[in-house]
């Protein structure tokens, strides 16, 4: 590859991030349209919004995910490097941390308890968690913690955990052949500032699949400084993901249900146990968690053929979640 002669960005780029872009190209050789990803990233997380996606800068050893890391924590709001590789360490960090930042975050993938905590950590209303502590006059006692809150990470591997990796940005890094340079930048805060307002008007929630709500803030911010291009790539990129969820990752709409009431049996505490859950509710998981539309008709039509009892409760039409069937029919670890 040939040496990069410059670091300046076309018209594709707000004027008013420019000078963000260029740093984080100047950081690690990161393609234009990542950079401005980072940046328009690093620019959500001075707006409160109700959802905020993982950055997973992805790619071999020597690619720069490090540098571009480092280059992006001074853009993000309240930033704090996450180290220690329990689920004890790691909660008590994320507690009341607004931008996270985790290096070598492959070993994630392995530990269950941790991609269940930065599944949960992705949006506000699940960004609660009860944990055991130790207590005076007993073994334990729970506490309750806000994980709530952006994420950065640096990874080799791609993310297997498929709850995870739709609430992700995947940016990948690729060697280059480029001379780094550092250049002093300002604050993000005052563009944030100006644009917030606007930007949590027009963020989806959760009426919309997961890929577009992971990708919804950053989707905000670029349309409201008029990146219209970044824009329309944005949306090929939605796409591509919605159908790797679909199909690249090979989950039937049978296959989706059954995680899908894993999901909503599971309570904050990572605790499973037999519960009724509302069969709208399943549905919903599985549009957000497996960009899967299916009619809650169907949904019951599919529990019932796996051994399911149906019923109502208060009106509302349930699944009697029994773990026993729920265990034989999840797929096996490992």
């Amino acid at each position: 590859m040939s040496m990069r002669a410059s670091f300046e960005v076309t018209d594709r780029v707000g004027e008013q991030i420019a000078p963000f872009v260029r740093a984080m190209m100047g950081a690690s050789a990161l393609d234009e349209f990542n950079a401005a990803a980072s940046v328009l990233f690093a620019i959500s997380t001075h707006i409160d919004l109700p959802q905020y996606p993982i950055l997973v800068y992805l790619g071999a050893k020597g690619t720069g995910k490090t540098e571009a890391m480092k280059r992006l924590m001074p853009m993000c709001k309240d930033s704090k490097l996450i180290e220690g590789s329990t689920f004890a360490t790691q909660n008590r960090a994320l507690a009341n941390t607004r931008t996270a930042f985790l290096d070598e975050a492959d070993a994630i993938d392995g530990n269950s308890q941790l991609t269940d905590l930065y599944t949960k950590r992705f949006l506000k209303s699940t960004g609660i968690i009860a944990v055991n502590v130790p207590a005076k006059g007993r073994a334990w006692e729970p506490e309750r913690r806000n994980i709530f809150g952006a994420t950065v990470m640096t990874k080799r591997a791609p993310i297997a955990d498929v709850a995870l990796r739709s609430r992700a940005v995947v940016l990948e890094t690729e060697y280059r052949e480029f001379t780094p340079y550092s250049t002093g930048v300002g604050s993000l805060a005052q563009i944030a500032s100006g644009l917030a307002a606007r930007v949590q008007r027009n963020v989806r929630g959760r009426d919309v699949d997961r890929i577009a709500q992971t990708w919804g803030g950053l989707h905000a911010i670029a349309t409201e400084l008029g990146m219209q291009s970044w824009v329309n790539d944005c949306i090929q990129i939605q796409l591509q993901e919605v159908k790797a969820l679909r199909g690249g990752q090979g989950y039937e709409p049978v296959d989706a249900i059954i995680q899908a009431i894993d999901i909503a049996s599971t309570d904050e505490s990572g605790q499973r146990a037999d519960k009724s859950v509302r069969i709208s509710e399943v549905a919903r998981l599985v549009r957000e968690e497996f960009a899967l539309n299916l009619k809650p008709s169907q949904v019951k039509d599919t529990i019932e053929r796996k051994g399911f009892e149906t019923g109502t409760l208060h009106g509302y039409p349930i699944v009697k979640v029994k773990r026993e069937i729920l265990d034989a029919l999840l797929p096996e670890e490992g």
